[in-house]
């Protein structure tokens, strides 16, 4: 949702900045690291034991690694 929030108060933009994509995958690296203490209650994940789980939701890891990967292609482009 941090990652929906930002996009939506962005919106009146006419286009993403490099900076703004940077700060996308920084919001959502922050989020993806804050479900670490989340317990699964559906799905897959909530048939596993949790014992001792420390591990970020790997999706929102996911979607946070695709964004800073779009981050960086910007950044490098924006340099030329």
């Amino acid at each position: 949702m941090p990652a929906v929030d930002f996009i939506k108060a962005r919106n009146k933009q006419e286009y993403f900045t490099a900076q703004d994509w940077k700060d996308l995958a920084n919001i959502t690296e922050h989020a993806a690291q804050e479900t670490k203490h989340l317990i699964a209650k559906v799905g897959r994940a909530s048939y596993a034991q949790t014992v001792g789980n420390n591990t970020p939701d790997p999706g929102a890891t996911v979607v946070a690694a695709i964004l800073h990967a779009i981050s960086e292609v910007f950044s490098k482009a924006n340099q030329k």
